[in-house]
């Protein structure tokens, strides 16, 4: 049971890859950016469900708050994507504090954790709770509309693709420290998320002049 989950989550994990990079290469707001975002999030829901199942099979704390930090990034990037008016929703709110629970959860059980896991699931729970908290006073300034909900929905949509290429990394690079490999991926694509938002933004704003 255990080997089919994992062969499961792996062929999804390929297949959310190949998705994400079909996603990012086509024209965005098209039709063929939403079927690549759709079989994208089918593929990381696949992994989060996996993860979860094989977490239950052979009780893996870390893999468990990993499935939930995807699950996070995942919901959060695809509400984004379909809620434009800027007005907040239940569902959004849900996972807003949702997030926050995830997150500091996280950085709390980090502590009982073996050290070559702690630093990454300091570093994975931290960036939930920054991004939980970002979105409570997005929703309470009602500032997701527009330019920034777009940047949103790259942020969260990239975020759970870094999970998926940390998960790869990890399991074909055995870096000397552990760390490197759970790292390396974050250090990477963050600083294309941070200019692919301030690109965003920018457009946003000279559009609106």
């Amino acid at each position: 049971m255990y080997s089919s989950l994992l062969f499961v989550h792996i062929v999804a994990g390929c297949v959310a890859c190949i998705c994400a990079a079909g996603a990012l290469w086509v024209a965005k707001g098209r039709a063929a950016h939403a079927r690549w975002g759709k079989a994208y999030a089918l593929a990381m829901g696949v992994i989060v469900l996996t993860s979860f199942a094989m977490a239950y099979l052979k009780p893996n704390v870390f893999l468990a708050f990993v499935g939930a930090f995807t699950a996070f990034l995942l919901s959060s990037g695809w509400v984004r994507a379909k809620h434009r008016s800027g007005k907040p929703s239940r569902a959004e709110w849900v996972l807003a504090m949702a997030g926050v629970v995830v997150g500091a959860a996280m950085v709390a059980v980090a502590l009982r954790e073996p050290f070559r896991l702690q630093i990454a699931m300091v570093a994975f729970g931290g960036i939930t709770l920054l991004l939980a908290l970002r979105d409570i006073y997005s929703l309470k300034t009602q500032r997701y509309k527009g330019a920034p909900r777009i940047a949103a929905h790259l942020t969260y949509m990239l975020g759970g693709t870094i999970a998926n290429v940390t998960a790869v990394t990890v399991v074909n690079w055995q870096s000397n420290p552990a760390w490197v490999a759970w790292l390396a991926p974050s250090a990477v694509l963050v600083p294309l998320i941070v200019y692919w938002n301030v690109k965003t933004i920018r457009a946003g704003k000279a559009a609106a002049r």
